[in-house]
């Protein structure tokens, strides 16, 4: 895989653990130049720390990039909100067809949404587990 085949973030080693295992701060993100937008009002003050697993031996304080395989961020997008839309199309269609009403394609909707609500809410955890396995930590040289 090339380095455009991943989606990356600065972060700072912010612990070292036993079983190569590190804590890393996620460096902010700058604001847009004369923004004013929501990013001002809603972002968290708090520092996000993430675990993760390396091989590689990091020190306090040392740069890392994050990266993350953009076809497991395509796939987790796909998965919790491609799904959803296109099971709620396919019920209105098929509850139009059976029923042949605005109520009966208002129903299928509604039953084709609320099953892919419990289906994600099982499959997300899956989901999460299997993107943490796919986060790589290179030091910034």
């Amino acid at each position: 895989m090339s380095c455009t085949d991943f989606v990356s973030k600065r972060a700072r080693v912010h612990a070292v653990h036993s079983d190569a295992l590190i804590d890393v701060e996620l460096a902010r993100s700058a604001r847009c130049k004369g923004c004013e937008g929501s990013c001002t009002w809603f972002r968290s003050s708090e520092a996000g720390l993430l675990r993760l697993q390396t091989p590689t031996p990091l020190v306090v304080g040392q740069a890392v990039d994050v990266l993350l395989p953009a076809r497991s961020l395509l796939n987790a997008a796909l998965l919790l909100h491609g799904l959803p839309w296109a099971a709620l199309l396919l019920g209105a269609f098929l509850g139009a067809i059976v029923g042949g009403t605005d109520l009966s394609c208002l129903v299928g909707a509604g039953i084709g949404f609320g099953m892919t609500l419990l289906l994600s809410a099982a499959w997300r955890k899956r989901l999460e587990l299997d993107t943490s396995s796919q986060f790589r930590v290179v030091p910034v040289a």
